[in-house]
């Protein structure tokens, strides 16, 4: 009886050890993984398809294979593919297309991840990838097509004019950005900030209206690389291209904050009094939104451009007369430049030290160094400006239409004719 019992205990025994020796050899097993293609340091461009041909095995079976694309800091840059063998070995086959258009010319690896029931492995191909080249793709033009509805137009060289879409409410202002294909629109009462994909033309994001109204100025955003917004009561915010805040201030009851811009680590505002008291230019700190210092003012900024490193162009409007003022916003010192005949309603800046300003007393080339004003383009009236400087083009807005002008030869070279009445225009890039 005795022996039975022992022959029964190391039976159970032996089952044990070579089970726990099972489960020991699949925990312990790590996918192989070998890549033929692409090979290392194999070179690419931006829509570029990867043939990649990899073998993947494993002692048990692939539950699962990413293939992705990462930077040097091994962050991902644009979206992986996955595939599930459910197999010991996995022959990998497939065609990977470098789909993200805002990629930098650099190193960059190729990610395959493969993963069993209780381990992974990743294994990293090195290439090199050159970026796309930065270029127009299209304008878009939002028009005034009623006091209630916007329209918002595509214009291309060989197609002038196309409706994308339109919104429904009241203007006050726009910005784009081309990197994350987002156009920004800002209501005066009947709606806050709205968000649209103008690859899709679908609503991205949007903010609500809240009281007391109107809610926004003309001209009240301002992008560089966020988007800054400012409300016509107390208060100017930062968004990321996906909503989220990025920037938060407020300011005192009394005061309308208009005109934006970011400088270095700065954000400045043009503070207007709603009372007739004292307006400032003010300065806050970027990353917290605490306000840096103020400087009294007695004119209304139409526009703020970086002269240098320290230094800001400000072109601003005093009793209907055009002023340029530089300012130093690390040491809160303004300095007068030039006085613009007449009352000024647009400025472009076209170089380091080349500016064009547009007055109702005509347009005028700035030019910084030396200081000095000089008349062209008698024949356009000045509404908005902008500027391609890939091309060296300035495009000029008017009621119904857009005039393309060569730079720096000032001669127009196409015009786009509208229906309804402009609003704004954008200049967008394909990133």
């Amino acid at each position: 009886m005795r022996m039975v019992y022992m022959k029964i205990v190391l039976g159970n025994l032996l089952f044990i050890s070579l089970l726990l020796s099972c489960q020991k050899e699949k925990v312990d097993s790590i996918p192989e993984i070998t890549i033929y293609s692409p090979v290392e340091n194999q070179v690419f461009d931006v829509w570029d398809t990867i043939q990649i041909d990899a073998d993947i095995s494993d002692k048990i079976n692939l539950i699962s294979v990413k293939v992705g694309l990462v930077n040097q800091e091994l962050i991902s840059v644009q979206p992986a593919v996955y595939l599930y063998p459910q197999s010991p070995s996995f022959k990998l086959r497939i065609d990977y297309p470098i789909s993200e258009t805002n990629l930098v010319s650099g190193e960059y690896y190729l990610l395959i991840k493969a993963n069993n029931e209780f381990n992974y492995r990743n294994n990293y191909q090195k290439i090199f990838i050159n970026e796309l080249p930065r270029q127009l793709d299209k304008i878009i033009v939002l028009t005034e097509k009623n006091l209630n509805l916007i329209g918002v137009f595509s214009v291309t060289e060989t197609d002038p004019a196309t409706i994308l879409f339109d919104i429904e409410g009241d203007f006050a202002a726009s910005e784009s950005d081309s990197k994350n294909k987002r156009l920004y629109v800002a209501g005066l009462n009947q709606f806050n900030l709205l968000t649209y994909d103008f690859e899709t033309f679908e609503l991205v994001w949007q903010k609500d209206v809240f009281p007391p109204l109107p809610l926004h100025v003309s001209d009240c955003l301002y992008f560089d690389e966020e988007l800054y917004a400012s409300f016509a009561s107390y208060y100017i915010y930062g968004y990321r291209y996906d909503g989220s805040l990025v920037f938060n201030t407020s300011v005192e009851e009394g005061i309308l904050p208009s005109r934006l811009f970011k400088f270095n680590e700065f954000v400045l505002a043009d503070l207007q009094s709603k009372t007739g008291g004292n307006n400032f230019l003010s300065t806050y700190y970027q990353v917290t939104g605490a306000e840096k210092q103020r400087l009294i003012i007695h004119f209304k900024v139409v526009e703020f451009f970086s002269a240098d490193d320290d230094n800001l162009l400000i072109c601003a409007n005093e009793n209907n007369n055009g002023l340029l003022k530089m300012y130093d916003p690390y040491g809160n010192i303004l300095t007068d430049l030039l006085n613009v005949p007449g009352t000024i309603i647009c400025c472009v800046k076209l170089s380091e030290t080349d500016f064009l300003i547009g007055s109702n007393n005509g347009n005028f080339l700035l030019s910084l160094n030396p200081a000095s004003l000089n008349p062209v383009l008698p024949e356009i009236v000045p509404y908005r400006f902008r500027f391609d400087p890939l091309n060296q083009k300035i495009y000029s807005s008017e009621p119904n239409l857009i005039n393309v002008i060569s730079y720096p030869a000032m001669t127009v070279q196409n015009t786009f004719t509208l229906t309804d009445s402009i609003l704004n225009f954008h200049l967008i890039y394909n990133k």
